[in-house]
């Protein structure tokens, strides 16, 4: 078949509790990463991978698929999103379901936008995976390492070197991946040999763990919208 948008929404989140559901600017944050793989138009289907049945009740609600619930196995803390979707893939082939490639889109992202999921699968046909990235606002090569207060340069070398002089950088956004399957069932990673970045600008994301990191989530959701 065509192509699927994963959204892995475990349940029993600590730092946040319900974090996934919790309201955002008035809705389930959940509601925004669904809407925003529909509204892309890149997908035959927009499905939440879940072990909760209330978060699986709000997502149907809100559009997306819950054709089976997650296992146990893949439900813990400990458990990889490789292993998240490895499970869905299997699930659908079951059912005799197939599926050509994927995007796996993080439930808490409402700062992303259609229009960049449109552009990054444009990207897929010439490789392996595409990944949501973002750029360091600092070289990390200026690292410092603090013992008992003392601060010591992880690479003393780094530190004279001017920021226009050191090659840009970039980490792994938290936001989406995109990916053929055939690829992820045969290397088992979101990173295989071929994989393209694209970046992100920092009103498109926002990695939320904590309820800071939440509320600077809310304010560029509004920087976006006044």
């Amino acid at each position: 078949m065509g192509r699927i948008a994963i959204i892995p929404a475990r349940g029993g989140s600590k730092r946040i509790p319900d974090k996934n559901i919790r309201l955002f600017e008035g809705r389930p944050i959940l509601a925004y990463a669904i809407d925003t793989c529909h509204a892309s138009g890149c997908f035959d289907e927009v499905m939440v991978s879940t072990n909760d049945a209330n978060i699986a009740s709000i997502a149907r609600s809100l559009g997306a698929a819950t054709p089976f619930m997650r296992s146990d196995s893949t439900a813990t803390d400990m458990a990889s999103t490789v292993s998240v979707l490895l499970e869905v893939l299997a699930c659908y082939g079951q059912q005799g379901v197939q599926w050509h490639s994927l995007a796996c889109v993080y439930p808490c992202t409402p700062l992303l936008q259609p229009q960049q999921l449109q552009d990054a699968m444009g990207l897929l046909s010439n490789a392996d995976a595409v990944m949501a990235v973002a750029p360091y606002d600092v070289p990390p090569e200026w690292a410092l390492t603090m013992d008992e207060g003392r601060l010591t340069a992880k690479d003393p070398s780094q530190l004279s070197r001017r920021s226009q002089d050191i090659p840009p950088q970039y980490f792994d956004a938290g936001s989406f991946y995109l990916i053929k399957t055939d690829v992820l069932c045969r290397d088992k990673t979101l990173l295989p040999p071929h994989t393209i970045g694209f970046p992100l600008d920092s009103l498109s994301y926002q990695d939320i763990d904590t309820l800071d990191d939440w509320e600077m989530a809310r304010l560029k959701w509004k920087a976006r919208h006044v």
